[in-house]
């Protein structure tokens, strides 16, 4: 599959092959970028979060002749990687996002993690454009050792596509105003957050080096919805709202999610703290610090996992009540459907792999039988053929009938 890429992409020469990468935000600057040029252009875009060399080969072999773009979202997942991806994909545009915290485990320094990341920008011909994010240091050093042409963006007074008038407060969606020299055009976009600046700024960049104008950019991104699991709202019958960022979580991001619980506006709030990624230990004195500053934002915060317990041994919390452990995502399930109300608003921040934090919305129409916690699978619950299958980890307990072998599970409700 990959040697047949490299064969086909040589002779694909009207198509503008655009590369996205970063810590966070590249998946949704993606799908921003593709709404963008679909909306006056032809072309196709990497699908849902497949990063990997093989699926970007996939995503090379549908593009044809006569497109005018491909979208392909890059990772940056160990050493080595980008280059592979840049070699294969051989962009003419290249977008950056953030420098974060992903993959520590394989680099341990944010500055080596920029170092794989900057392989995009070092790639691009001289006759490309590098898209970069002025508001990160890092991610701005990388103009000074790029040939292709630069356009910045970001907050800051030196990009050259800025950001001003931001307005980001639930249930309202991220709004601000498009700036590039004397143009200046409103976008209103479907988004959660305000730390989705550099995914939208990054998306209008790659569509202006792509041809379109700032208003084409802004009426492109303004239909565009969260994507799956990434601050994206989801409404309930029972008229609930539950925030999903449960795709991943390294602990780096979680600070943005709890900025945009603690402005919102809600009957009440509440935040379910589920498995992070953390990589450093000890674990159990970050997930405590989190559990308290989610209990001064949030009206109720219960974190979930096998470690909760002892996490919340931990904790001193100023209001007892209001802090709830759980160590299977099965009993936090069941304490929120019985907890949570029409008008509350719920942000689920954990890792899908890991927990499976969607269950708790599942739950609430009783869409859900699956409840074991060493599932692995990286498919969301909604689409997994086995979610009706009633099934339970091993180390839980109420009486549940699974083929083969009975299990028993206590509910276990264990208080601040």
């Amino acid at each position: 599959m990959v040697g047949i890429a490299r064969r086909w992409r040589p002779m694909l020469r009207k198509p503008v092959f655009i590369g996205i990468t970063g810590s966070a935000g590249k998946t949704t600057g993606k799908e921003l970028l593709a709404g963008i040029l679909t909306h006056r252009l032809r072309g196709v875009a990497s699908p849902a979060t497949l990063n990997v060399l093989p699926e970007l080969a996939k995503t090379i072999l549908r593009v044809r002749r006569a497109h005018d773009f491909c979208v392909a979202e890059l990772s940056e997942g160990r050493p080595g990687a980008m280059a592979r991806a840049v070699a294969l994909l051989r962009p003419n545009v290249g977008i950056v996002t953030v420098v974060g915290d992903d993959h520590w485990i394989y680099y341990e320094s944010r500055g080596a993690i920029a170092a794989e990341i900057g392989s995009l920008v070092t790639s691009l011909p001289s006759t490309g454009t590098a898209v970069l994010n002025a508001d990160d240091e890092l991610v701005l050093a990388m103009a000074a050792k790029c040939t292709a042409k630069v356009l910045t963006y970001g907050v800051s007074p030196r990009a050259d596509l800025r950001a001003e008038d931001i307005s980001s407060v639930w249930p309202d969606r991220l709004q601000l105003t498009l700036v590039r020299g004397a143009e200046r055009v409103r976008l209103h976009t479907q988004l959660c957050g305000s730390h989705w600046i550099p995914s939208v700024l990054g998306a209008v960049g790659g569509g202006l080096a792509s041809g379109l104008s700032l208003e084409e950019c802004a009426e492109g991104i303004a239909n565009i919805a969260p994507f799956q699991g990434r601050m994206q709202p989801v409404t309930t019958p029972d008229g609930v709202t539950f925030i999903r960022d449960d795709f991943k979580a390294p602990l780096w991001t979680v600070d943005a999610c709890f900025d945009f619980m603690h402005t919102a506006r809600a009957r009440r709030k509440i935040i379910v703290i589920g498995a992070l990624s953390l990589y450093d230990p000890p674990a159990e004195d970050k997930y405590c610090k989190l559990a308290m500053r989610a209990q001064e934002i949030a009206d109720i915060a219960v974190v979930v996992g096998p470690g909760s317990t002892s996490v919340l041994a931990k904790c001193k919390p100023a209001r007892a009540e209001s802090l709830r452990a759980f160590r299977h995502v099965h009993d936090a399930a069941e304490y929120l459907k019985s907890t949570v109300l029409a008008g509350d608003l719920v942000l689920l921040k954990g890792t899908n792999k890991q927990d499976h934090l969607l269950r708790i919305i599942m739950a609430r129409n009783d869409a859900i039988r699956c409840w074991r916690d060493d599932c692995a699978l990286n498919s969301f619950c909604d689409v997994c053929p086995h979610r009706n299958k009633p099934s339970i980890s091993a180390n839980s307990a109420d009486s549940v009938s699974v083929p083969g072998r009975a299990t028993s599970r206590r509910q276990r409700d264990v208080k601040g």
